[in-house]
């Protein structure tokens, strides 16, 4: 059993550090959706949702951030989708088409992403004290307008969102400019930047260790062997969508 367990991670590790066929866009064009992405997720999401909710920054409530953030992801994502569609082979580059059959198939993938995100959560209860993930922080029972509005985001727009710019767009210019592996960990290390600086800012000690820098470390790196594995975004996006059901259903589980 070691013998075959190395065999496999050998034969991964292989697959990871193929060369990666450069995109149709630049480090400039990857910099530029990066701004964007903070933009509209500091600016003009919370500034929308304020103005929707009639809210302030004294009163601002979980929904107003929630709803905020999903704005600001869907605003970011219509901006990538658009810069990328000005000639066939960028579009075809996003590779959001059909998975190839040689891929492991979307329903598979779903239910390895929703088992990998039960191990995580399996961590965070031995390792910490559990919660809900950082972008759900001071959620409640609440309404069912709230809940609604949070499964749209986890299990929705934040996968279609971050999965097309950061696994999509950022992670395939980065294997080919730097090399494969540094590519990858340098995809993640801004994944988790991102979700340190927007979904954790409120959250300290432990938790923020966890929730705000150790899991979306350990997303991202799983996201990004997805993408690269599979060499397809849709097959991404559709195992972000396993991960962001666990988390809401262990939310929910939370709250009771």
């Amino acid at each position: 059993m070691p013998i075959v367990f190395m065999t496999l991670l050998n034969r991964l590790f292989k697959q990871l550090a193929a060369p990666q066929t450069p995109p149709t866009w630049s480090w400039l064009d990857v910099l530029i959706i990066l701004v964007a992405l903070a933009l509209t997720m500091l600016l003009l999401g919370p500034t929308l949702a304020l103005f929707l909710t009639g809210s302030n920054l004294v009163t601002i409530t979980p929904f107003t951030l929630l709803l905020g953030w999903c704005l600001g992801l869907a605003a970011a994502a219509a901006f990538t989708l658009v810069a990328r569609r000005r000639t066939p082979d960028q579009w075809a580059a996003l590779k959001l088409g059909a998975v190839a059959k040689t891929s492991l198939p979307l329903p598979y993938l779903l239910l390895l992403a929703i088992g990998v995100m039960l191990l995580f959560d399996l961590m965070a209860a031995i390792g910490s004290d559990f919660r809900p993930v950082a972008a759900l922080t001071g959620m409640t029972a609440g309404s069912v307008s709230d809940w609604l509005l949070a499964g749209l985001f986890l299990v929705l727009i934040q996968p279609m969102s971050e999965s097309l710019i950061f696994m999509g767009v950022a992670l395939p210019r980065l294997r080919a400019s730097l090399s494969p592996i540094a590519g990858l960990v340098v995809t993640a290390a801004l994944f988790t930047i991102f979700h340190a600086a927007v979904y954790a800012a409120a959250l300290s000690g432990t938790a923020l260790v966890w929730f705000g820098v150790v899991l979306p470390l350990l997303q991202a790196s799983f996201l990004g062997c997805v993408r690269v594995l599979t060499d397809s975004t849709r097959a991404t996006i559709v195992a972000h969508m396993g991960m962001g059901l666990v988390a809401l259903l262990a939310a929910l589980a939370l709250v009771g």
